[in-house]
C-alpha cells in the first residue's frame, strides 16, 4: 500500500471506469487502481470530484488536503465507528469529576515519561527544575499549570541542542523558527491519525478529560496525543541534528516561519515514511484508551 502525493497545481482527480484518473496538462494522465493506495495527499490548486471522495471512503483510502498555512489542513477518512453503547460509558465518565481528575493525571504522567525518554535519548539528563515539577503531578491541585511548568523546563533543555537552528523557546503560533515550525506542523499532521483511530474505537472525540470540552476543538484528541507528543518532538529534533532538514528549507512569511516549496519536497516524504510505523502506535493507544475508560466505568462509575 502506498501514498499518492500531488503537490503541483493543476492536477485533476476523477473516476474513470472505477479507477482513479490523475490528469495534469503537462505531466499527462494516469489511471491508478484503488487496491494499491492507502492515502492520497493533495496540495492547494489540485481539483477533485466528489465521486473521488466517495470512492476513497468505499475503498478505505484517506484523503489529506494540505494548504499553504498550517491551519489549512483537512482529512477525509472512512467512518467505521462500531455500533455500540461505548459512548454512553464515555459520557458517564466525563460527568464524574473525580474519575476525570484521575484520568487526567494518568495522561500527564504519560507526558512526563515521554519527555524523560526524549531527553535521555538525546543525551540530556532531566534538570532539577523538571524533576521538581514532574514530582508534583500526582500532588498538585492545578495539573494544567504544573504540566506547563514541567514542559517549559523540558523545552529549555532541548534549546541547548537546538539553538543552532534558531530555537530558544517553544512558540506555537506563529512559529518563529524552523524547529517551532516543524513541531507545530507535525502536531497538526498527527490529528487525522488520532481522529481515525479514536472514531474507530467509538469515541466522541469532542469530549475532553484534561483539555476542556469546547472551543471548537476535538478535546479528547488533544488529550490522547499527549501520550505520543514527545515521540514527534524527538523525531523532529533528529531531522535537524542529522542534517536531513536545515534552516535553508524554511522562509519567513506573514504567518511565521514556514517550509519552502523545496523544503516541503524534502519533509513530506520523511513524514509519510515515519507515519507508517507511527500510525500503528496511535492505533494501539486508541485501543488502550478505550480499555482504560471501560475499566473506570466498571469500577468507579457504575
Amino acid at each position: 500500500m502506498s501514498t499518492l502525493m500531488l503537490d503541483a497545481k493543476a492536477y485533476q482527480l476523477s473516476l474513470q471506469q472505477g479507477l482513479l484518473r490523475c490528469a495534469h496538462p503537462e505531466k499527462g494522465t494516469r489511471l491508478l487502481p484503488w487496491s494499491g493506495l492507502s492515502q492520497i495527499v493533495v496540495a492547494k490548486g489540485v481539483s477533485l470530484e466528489s465521486d473521488v471522495l466517495l470512492k476513497a471512503a468505499e475503498c478505505g483510502v484517506e484523503v489529506l488536503l494540505i494548504g499553504s498555512r498550517i491551519k489549512q489542513l483537512a482529512c477525509v477518512y472512512p467512518l467505521k465507528a462500531p455500533s455500540s453503547d461505548f459512548r454512553l460509558h464515555q459520557y458517564a465518565i466525563t460527568n464524574d469529576v473525580s474519575v476525570k481528575q484521575k484520568l487526567a493525571t494518568l495522561l500527564m504522567l504519560g507526558r512526563m515519561q515521554g519527555q524523560k525518554k526524549t531527553l535521555i535519548k538525546l543525551g540530556l539528563s532531566p534538570s532539577a527544575a523538571w524533576c521538581e515539577q514532574a514530582a508534583q503531578l500526582t500532588l498538585t491541585d492545578n495539573l494544567m499549570l504544573t504540566e506547563a511548568r514541567m514542559t517549559a523546563s523540558y523545552w529549555h533543555q532541548l534549546a541547548v541542542l537546538l539553538s543552532p537552528f534558531g530555537f530558544n523557546h517553544r512558540q506555537r503560533q506563529p512559529p518563529c523558527d524552523p524547529v517551532n515550525a516543524l513541531v507545530s506542523l507535525t502536531c497538526t499532521l498527527e490529528d487525522p491519525l488520532y481522529a481515525k483511530a479514536l472514531l474507530g474505537q467509538g469515541f466522541d472525540i469532542g469530549l475532553g478529560i484534561h483539555h476542556s470540552t469546547g472551543y471548537y476543538r476535538h478535546s479528547l484528541l488533544l488529550d490522547i496525543k499527549e501520550l505520543t507528543r514527545s515521540e514527534l518532538e524527538y523525531w523532529v529534533a533528529g531531522l535537524f541534528l542529522s542534517g536531513q532538514i536545515t534552516a535553508s528549507h524554511f522562509h519567513h512569511t506573514e504567518q511565521g516561519c514556514r517550509l519552502t516549496a523545496a523544503g516541503q519536497q524534502v519533509f513530506y516524504p520523511l513524514w509519510f515514511s515515519f507515519c507508517r510505523q507511527h500510525k500503528k502506535r496511535v492505533h494501539k493507544w486508541a485501543i488502550k484508551a478505550k480499555r482504560v475508560l471501560l475499566q473506570q466505568e466498571l469500577s468507579d462509575v457504575a
